[in-house]
């Protein structure tokens, strides 16, 4: 399997890195939140965050980050400049991540990773419609 692969250092790293970028990614939410308008460079600074997240979850072996990151991604690429983000939306996202990361659920995390993941898209396309 590809997680043997994987030296212990760098899956630690992978690790730290994701808990800190999650940490991030909850401070822009909260300012996101207090917002009165919302501020554009926030939004692609939460963009970027998952984004990189989307991109290194499948290598470690968490491709329900991946999933979460593209369930993300997809909904706020989809928004021009002048619509404002749901930020439960973006918080369903973030929370569903740090559940993932906080308790470990590599590989496709069976039922409840797929639970997980279908609810996401479920929000993002409803909130698109």
């Amino acid at each position: 399997m590809a997680e043997n692969l994987i030296s212990t250092e760098l899956l630690d790293s992978y690790l730290t890195y994701t808990a800190e970028s999650l940490t991030k990614l909850e401070k822009h939410l909260g300012n996101l939140q207090s917002q009165e308008a919302e501020d554009p460079q926030l939004r692609r600074d939460i963009f970027g965050i998952c984004h990189d997240i989307k991109g290194m979850g499948g290598s470690f072996n968490y491709p329900l980050m991946t999933d979460a990151g593209t369930s993300i991604c997809h909904y706020l690429r989809k928004l021009d400049e002048t619509t404002p983000t749901e930020n439960n939306l973006i918080e369903a996202h973030v929370k569903t991540m740090r559940v993932i990361i906080d308790n470990n659920i590599t590989g496709s995390g069976g039922d409840t990773g797929k639970q997980l993941i279908d609810r996401l898209n479920e929000l993002v396309e409803h909130s698109l419609a």
